[in-house]
């Protein structure tokens, strides 16, 4: 069970933070956060017409649990740290896209020709991609 208390966090007098009960607490706590924010992420690069390739997928998790790593040494776990968060995802996932969409206009069309507009791919992100949007670091808690 989570208790809410008062955050010890004075520069944000009106946030809260989840009292954890237990490491277990804590690591399904943390679990949770990061899927919620992969989902987020996931939904960021949608919305945009993108999708993350697996080794670009595993490096947007890698940020996530290092960000939330950080959240959590800064006793930083209030909803409004992830609104924060959450927030800061989507300029990464963002500059991704625009990586991705210059990247695209350099290479030109490379998916072969469909007759179905249906059956086209997502236009994937990439480990270049992401590497190219870190240049927006730092951005907490990510970097």
């Amino acid at each position: 069970m989570h208790k809410i208390e008062p955050s010890p966090d004075t520069s944000h007098p009106e946030s809260h933070s989840l009292v954890l009960v237990g490491k277990e607490t804590e690591t399904a706590q943390m679990a949770d956060m990061e899927q919620k924010l992969y989902s987020s992420a996931r939904f960021f690069a949608a919305e945009a017409d993108h999708s993350f390739t697996s080794p670009c997928a595993t490096l947007v998790r890698d940020l996530i649990r290092a960000g939330l790593n950080n959240m959590r040494d800064a006793r930083r776990l209030a909803s409004l740290d992830y609104d924060e968060a959450e927030a800061n995802l989507s300029r990464l996932v963002s500059a991704m896209v625009e990586s991705a969409r210059k990247t695209a206009a350099i290479k030109g069309p490379s998916a072969p020709l469909f007759h179905d507009h249906a059956q086209l791919p997502k236009p994937s992100i990439r480990e270049g991609d992401f590497v190219s949007a870190k240049r927006l670091c730092p951005i907490w808690p990510f970097c």
